[in-house]
């Protein structure tokens, strides 16, 4: 409810997500690829009648079972009970049934998928990566969110994944308008405001650092 000034580039990615089974989203560090997955791109999902989970590659354990996990816990959240046993595909049609949308799994800071797992593991995951992107009978799309300096990283996923690179949506940094929304907005819901001034040398801060 307090996220502003990216509803363009929410509605721009929604769409790019639900035409496309993989879609890359990547920028800059700090850009705001996180805050737009979660707030932006998960909420308007939320809206056609499907779930959304966001995972990150984490020490001793792997990636599919941190995708699970996460579409169990998305899935409590929007009021269902789907059973913890089974595999990913499993829960996938679980959530599938009981919403009758979409599910979309996000890879959040995929720059760590390289420097978390060795080679066998990415291996694996990959592999498994590409058997639910051809299992067409799955209502499913994958993002995968990376920072831009690291998106040379997955052109040798291509091997693997031959369209991992097909479909991209760069998240450019805030123009000064949509950044003052973000400043001014989720105050004003709590009918709060910021002093003038402070709002302009934020932005006149905020343009200098580009």
């Amino acid at each position: 409810p307090i996220f502003f000034g990216r509803m363009q580039e929410s509605m721009q990615l929604t769409n790019r997500v639900l035409a496309n089974r993989l879609t890359i989203l990547y920028g800059e560090s700090g850009v705001g690829k996180s805050s737009l997955l979660r707030a932006g791109l998960g909420r308007r999902i939320a809206t056609q009648r499907g779930v959304m989970a966001v995972a990150h590659s984490e020490p001793g354990r792997p990636l599919i079972a941190a995708l699970q996990e996460s579409l169990l816990a998305s899935a409590r959240r929007a009021g269902l009970a789907p059973e913890s046993g089974g595999d990913l595909a499993d829960s996938v049609r679980a959530v599938q049934r009981a919403l009758d949308g979409p599910v979309v799994l996000a890879i959040d800071q995929a720059e760590q998928f390289f420097l978390v797992y060795d080679e066998e593991e990415r291996l694996e995951a990959l592999a498994q990566l590409q058997r639910f992107l051809n299992d067409r009978s799955l209502n499913l799309r994958f993002v995968i969110a990376i920072r831009e300096d690291a998106l040379g990283r997955l052109q040798p996923l291509e091997a693997i994944l031959p369209d991992v690179l097909n479909v991209r949506y760069r998240l450019e940094r805030l123009g000064r308008e949509a950044a003052r929304e973000a400043i001014e907005s989720p105050a004003a819901l709590y009918d709060a405001h910021w002093e003038p001034d402070l709002v302009q040398r934020l932005l006149h801060d905020l343009t200098d650092a580009e």
